[in-house]
């Protein structure tokens, strides 16, 4: 098997990647069709996991839900979890309108900070990051990036 063709073959792939350009412009016909039977749609739903070391993972996420009414409000599921083995490391998230123009770009500094209890248990240290974002127009497009650094004896994903 030739060199050649593999490289050009990965080349053409990353460049199809790093080229594709975000477009948050939601389509009326699309609307139009859903908004009978869905209040979000999930364009991206992205997560990578880099392994550092025998006990060391970083987990990126990156999601862009479109929100089509109130109803689908609750489900942007822009928020990290984290624990005494979890270090949040990135939290951003930009909102777009129907026409795909940025309104509101978020930062780390924006998300509120809560205790995260399962309902089971009586001490729980997990805790999330979420962020609430009110809108006064539908539909809208929530691009969330985030990631976290996870320290543990040995590594699982749950």
């Amino acid at each position: 098997m030739s060199l050649k063709p593999t490289l050009g073959l990965f080349f053409l792939v990353l460049t199809i990647k790093l080229t594709a350009q975000s477009n948050f412009r939601v389509d009326p016909e699309l609307k139009t069709t859903l908004a009978k039977h869905a209040n979000v749609l999930v364009n991206t739903n992205d997560v990578e996991i880099h392994i550092l070391s025998y006990n060391k993972m970083v987990i990126k996420t990156h999601r862009a839900v479109t929100i089509y009414n109130a109803s689908g409000s609750n489900k942007a599921y822009t928020y990290e979890t984290y624990d005494g083995t979890t270090k949040i490391k990135t939290l951003e998230a930009t909102v777009y309108n129907a026409a795909g123009e940025k309104v509101k770009r978020y930062k780390a500094k924006d998300f509120k900070d809560a205790a995260r209890a399962d309902g089971i248990s009586i001490y729980n240290d997990d805790r999330i990051k979420y962020l609430e974002h009110q809108s006064v127009t539908y539909p809208y497009t929530i691009d969330y990036i985030g990631s976290s650094l996870k320290v543990v004896g040995f590594i699982y994903y749950a």
